[in-house]
């Protein structure tokens, strides 16, 4: 299982924050390991943000080398 640092997930909240996206990420750091959910800030522009949303945090852990898994509600994930 890969580790998330905090200082990832700042990063990645200011890529959000300079393109606009209204989505905020949030880490939950527990013995058993990571799992992180995304916030809603605003009124989303639909699904076409939400989409771009999705595609930014999948390549942001991508470039570092790590694999999201997704619930069903792809609000919350984890790293493969």
């Amino acid at each position: 299982m890969k580790i998330v640092s905090f200082n990832q997930i700042i990063e990645l909240n200011k890529l959000l924050r300079i393109k606009d996206l209204q989505f905020k990420i949030h880490i939950k750091d527990a013995c058993g390991g990571q799992s992180f959910y995304i916030e809603q800030l605003g009124q989303s522009d639909g699904d076409n943000r939400k989409e771009e949303m999705h595609q930014m945090i999948e390549q942001f852990f991508a470039d570092n080398k790590m694999t999201i898994v997704y619930a069903e509600d792809k609000i919350h994930f984890t790293m493969e």
